[in-house]
């Protein structure tokens, strides 16, 4: 089947073009023919640009925004260089005017419907507006970050555009509920792509040669945080390792110590040879649990780290999640991965039937993490 995915794969963040890799090949491994639809709306791509230069009000801070764009130039301009060079090499792109091609469209994973992200409004292209009545539309793990004030956007257009989708499948349950009290059929919730796709998907993108040789802890947040790093140095130190920390959403053009620039192969590759991972990010928490390495999940409050929370809840693993104001519950004991693992892939095979219940793959069979999938004939090519 023709598929075309439609989510936030334009953002320089390695969450936002892993999850999209993930979906990828995820669906080409049941078979179908799949393509990313290129849409890519400047509130998604502003905030990455290489030369952001926020004007403000006065003129003191008119000349510190000018300064700090200057001196962070560099840093932005490589790492785009880096995401786009894998966003060319990995992600099947199409125009989106390819859409009517499609046999299905399928939007998500992330936030596709959080208005704060798109604009102050639900943006109608990841309600699948353009797709024909004839064409199969789905949603796979949408989020809208917090459903808190979410109801005054669903208009009677927006909700006319959901109750249209085929299926619907969310990343929380918070949203699975709200879209309920909305009229709307929500039918399951399900794992980032990433997690669907597993360890198997994201190996073959890691190198060896990208990690240090001798034992590391790696440190992986959104942007420096101070208590998070005098945790890691704490476990560094205790475990006699190595201490790498990387960033992905901040620039720190006066510390030559803290990695901003990291490749995705790179970043996937620390997270897979580290022997320990401290992290305060949702993504460098899957990665972790896909690659089964020893770690502990931060966050400064419990609403900022709920999706890590709830995902280490959900396979017995709920004591690695800490608060960094309440470090004196930090683990001591090691990670015995043997349950976690075997309810992890129970939790994998619901989101697989999800997808399969709406999209049935062709007529040729893969064995897909324990369950026999129908997939493909060979398929048409999708136009370039």
């Amino acid at each position: 089947m023709r598929i075309g995915i439609l989510t936030f794969h334009c953002a320089a963040n390695y969450g936002a073009v892993l999850q999209a890799y993930g979906l990828q090949e995820a669906l080409k491994s049941l078979g179908h023919n799949v393509c990313i639809l290129d849409y890519k709306p400047e509130y998604l791509t502003r905030p990455y640009r290489s030369w952001l230069y926020r004007e403000k009000a006065t003129l003191p801070e008119k000349v510190k925004e000018f300064c700090r764009a200057l001196l962070v130039f560099h840093t932005r301009y490589k790492r785009n260089r880096l995401f786009a060079r894998f966003i060319k090499d990995n992600l099947l792109i199409r125009p989106y005017d390819n859409i009517a091609d499609m046999e299905a469209v399928i939007t998500g994973s992330d936030q596709v419907w959080n208005p704060v992200i798109t604009a102050g409004t639900f943006d109608p292209v990841f309600l699948l507006k353009d797709a024909r009545k004839d064409q199969i539309k789905m949603s796979y793990a949408a989020s809208a970050g917090s459903t808190s004030g979410l109801g005054e956007y669903i208009n009677k257009e927006n909700r006319n555009l959901l109750q249209r989708f085929d299926s619907i499948s969310v990343r929380e349950q918070q949203l699975y509920g709200f879209l309920e009290t909305q009229g709307i059929k929500a039918d399951s919730v399900v794992l980032d792509p990433t997690l669907l796709a597993g360890a198997e998907t994201f190996e073959g993108l890691t190198d060896r040669i990208l990690a240090p040789r001798k034992p590391y802890l790696l440190l992986f947040t959104l942007c420096h945080d101070k208590r998070a790093r005098e945790l890691a140095v704490k476990i560094a130190h205790k475990k006699g390792l190595r201490l790498i920390e990387m960033i992905s959403m901040d620039e720190s053009p006066l510390s030559k110590e803290i990695i901003a620039t990291a490749s995705v192969t790179r970043f996937l590759s620390l997270i897979r040879f580290a022997d320990f991972v401290v992290t305060g990010s949702f993504h460098g928490t899957a990665f972790s649990l896909l690659f089964n390495r020893p770690f502990v999940s931060v966050s400064s409050d419990m609403s900022a780290g709920q999706r890590a929370a709830s995902l280490l809840k959900s396979i017995g693993l709920g004591e690695r999640f800490i608060l960094l104001n309440d470090i004196e519950k930090m683990p001591e004991s090691d990670i015995d991965y043997t349950e976690a693992n075997k309810m992890f892939n129970e939790l994998r095979q619901k989101s697989y039937l999800a997808i399969n219940q709406t999209i049935t793959p062709p007529h040729k069979y893969y064995l897909i993490i324990g369950r026999t999938y129908a997939a493909p004939d060979p398929l048409e090519g999708i136009a370039a």
